[in-house]
């Protein structure tokens, strides 16, 4: 809708006023009905109207009512004091001011029924003898003889009147109630004088959606939405707007001279809806003749001044392009790093601010070397299930075997160590004498794992590349990925890789790493030993690649850390390994990189969150790999 035109009733109120006080006119509803009076205008109080001053409701043996206030009339002749009740005389006083006589009562009169007889005036209301049947009535509405049975036999039609069957038949009295006048435009629909009305409103009800139409409420019509070619001017001197009822604005290209008053064309005119000519500005500094402007400009809006660099605010500002560093362009949402815009590219650099590490159990959470962190109030300690390549535990005595899960209560924060073990699965569960490859550990004390060769557990054989999932009781197994079927070395110089990681996000979702490389048999994607790899409902792909996280080691172990989300792994590779600018770390290590399931792009460098070399190994550092890792 282009503009709402709302019309608009101008009711003409009729206003009374004199200087002399009339008398009261004394009267009586004597048909029971009438109710009360106020001033104004007679509202059919029967067949024949009440004085000018009643306004009675229809009663079912009167006219009119008793007046309550005096009303001051203006009149210069007696017709002009005329109030259609044939038992008052009509005077207009010396003074300018209506007098209503009332006639005697027994004064002869005719209360306008058919079905009426020997009607006289009495108390100001005029009445007769019905002359209907017995059953009968002699109704006031129409003056003649009804009869009924049910309220329902009465009904007129008129949803602006109450029916009911009274004594004298039926009655269909006039109400004040709100109603649907079935225009759908108005408001405040209600009932008056026996009809239903609204009031123009102004609120889209017209509404056609269509930008070039004039809507417009009407009282008589509803509504109507007339077709403006006006509203369809584009400012193209080459084209003609016309607007469709349906399918709004179009143009018609036009012929002839464009170019009135534009300096910057010779030889200006219309073809196909543009205006062409020979250009006169510097077109090689990158300015263009613009009609609309009629001038030379290097811009009419803010999409001809992209430059390529995502973190500039591109504008058109009189006519000439401004490229703005934003550096809100390159917040990526991580309160760890500065995030600048040099204007061609953003620049992050890690910060040492304040933080949420999202952890309740940790206070003065600042950023360091890119990750947030806090302090241990003493309640952030999770459970980390381990299983190392080589015996390993906190103590020569409490040596565990290669194979061997164990529960450790460690705080997961940076550098923390663990403060109690106690074995949760052991090696016994296998046929032989397996070491675990992978491992992922349920609340519920289920778990998911592989091993580093052919395999029986609970009952169940299965291959090096499966993973499996073992009951929390231990006393079944079934197969949760078939890795015959899914990793692939057809045509390629490998055997199927081993599963060496795993971790189940939710349950459609897990992610996991293998053992050299392959690829899927479905999608056929290239996979490479230190890839963390996804399968998403059914659908495998590659989550990160070993070039992003900056290392190409194998992944032994991967889970989420329960504090923020993070992803911890572990790497194969013996020695010191460093990368992204992280700290140093072996085989034996848990390092925790910073970004998680979420999907937040990984950036920055890594941090240590599980020392090694906390265990031992009859006294000394624990030398084997660290195989698998879950944490909850």
């Amino acid at each position: 809708m282009r503009n709402s035109l709302l019309s608009c009733s101008i009711l003409l109120a009729a206003c009374v006023y004199g200087c002399t006080e009339s008398p009261d006119l004394a009267g009586d509803d004597a048909g029971g009905a009438g109710g009360g009076s106020s001033t104004g205008a007679s509202s059919a109080g029967g067949a024949t109207s009440g004085a000018a001053t009643s306004t009675g409701g229809v009663g079912s043996g009167g006219t009119g009512g008793a007046n309550t206030e005096p009303v001051f009339v203006p009149c210069t002749a007696h017709e002009d004091c005329e109030d259609n009740d044939i038992c008052t005389d009509d005077i207009c006083r010396g003074d300018g001011v209506c007098f209503y006589q009332p006639q005697n009562d027994g004064t002869a009169c005719d209360d306008g029924r058919a079905c009426s007889d020997g009607d006289l005036c009495f108390n100001q209301v005029c009445r007769g003898s019905s002359t209907c049947a017995e059953g009968q009535g002699c109704s006031w509405v129409t003056g003649e003889c009804i009869s009924c049975v049910n309220d329902s036999d009465c009904d007129d039609g008129n949803q602006c009147t109450t029916d009911f069957c009274g004594g004298e038949g039926c009655e269909n009295i006039n109400h004040t109630e709100p109603c649907d006048d079935g225009i759908e435009c108005t408001t405040g629909d209600i009932c008056a004088a026996g009809d239903c009305n609204g009031q123009l409103a102004d609120n889209g009800l017209c509404d056609d959606s269509v930008d070039c139409t004039m809507d417009v409420c009407d009282l008589a019509s509803g509504c109507s939405n007339t077709e403006a070619d006006p509203f369809c001017d584009d400012g193209n001197n080459c084209t003609t707007g016309r607007c469709e009822a349906i399918s709004g604005c179009s143009q018609e290209p036009t012929s002839g001279s464009c170019g009135v008053g534009v300096d910057c064309l010779t030889d200006p005119r219309c073809a196909d809806g543009v205006c062409i000519g020979t250009d006169t500005c510097d077109v090689g500094n990158g300015m263009y003749c613009a009609v609309s402007a009629a001038q030379c400009v290097a811009c009419l809006d803010a999409s001809e001044c992209d430059d390529g660099v995502p973190c500039t605010e591109d504008l058109c500002v009189n006519y000439a392009c401004e490229n703005n560093a934003n550096n809100a362009l390159c917040e990526d949402g991580d309160p760890c790093t500065t995030n600048t815009c040099n204007g061609t590219t953003c620049e992050v650099a890690p910060n040492t601010g304040s933080c949420d590490d999202g952890a309740s159990c940790t206070t003065g959470d600042t950023c360091t070397a890119s990750v947030c962190g806090g302090t241990d109030n003493g309640s952030c300690s999770h459970s980390l299930f381990l299983s190392y390549v080589d015996g390993f535990g906190l103590s020569a005595a409490d040596t565990f075997e290669d194979g061997d899960v164990v529960e450790f209560v460690v705080p997961l924060l940076y550098g923390d160590t663990a403060s109690s073990e106690s074995e949760f699965f052991s090696e016994d569960g296998f046929s032989g004498n397996e070491d675990i490859n992978a491992l992922h550990v349920f609340a519920d004390g289920r778990m998911i794992l592989s091993t580093d060769s052919d395999a029986n557990v609970s009952g169940l054989g299965f291959q090096h590349e499966d993973l499996v999932e073992v009951a929390a009781d231990g006393g079944s197994a079934t197969v949760f990925m078939n890795g015959n079927s899914t990793l692939d070395c057809s045509g390629m110089m490998c055997s199927a890789p081993s599963v060496d990681a795993v971790h189940v996000v939710d349950g459609t979702t897990f992610v996991f790493s293998v053992t050299g490389s392959g690829r899927f048999s479905s999608p056929n994607i290239s996979i490479a030993d230190g890839d963390i790899l996804q399968s998403k409902d059914g659908v495998f792909s590659v989550l990160l690649s070993e070039s992003a996280i900056g290392y190409g080691g194998n992944i032994d172990a991967i889970t989420v850390n329960p504090r923020n989300g993070h992803w911890m792994l572990s790497y194969s590779n013996s020695g010191e390994l460093a990368f992204n600018g992280g700290p140093t770390f072996s085989n034996e290590d848990m390092i925790e990189l910073p970004f998680g399931p979420s999907g937040v792009p990984f950036s920055g460098p890594y941090r240590l969150v599980f020392d090694g070399s906390a265990m031992t190994d009859l006294g000394g550092d624990l030398s084997g790999d660290l195989n698998a890792a879950s944490a909850r």
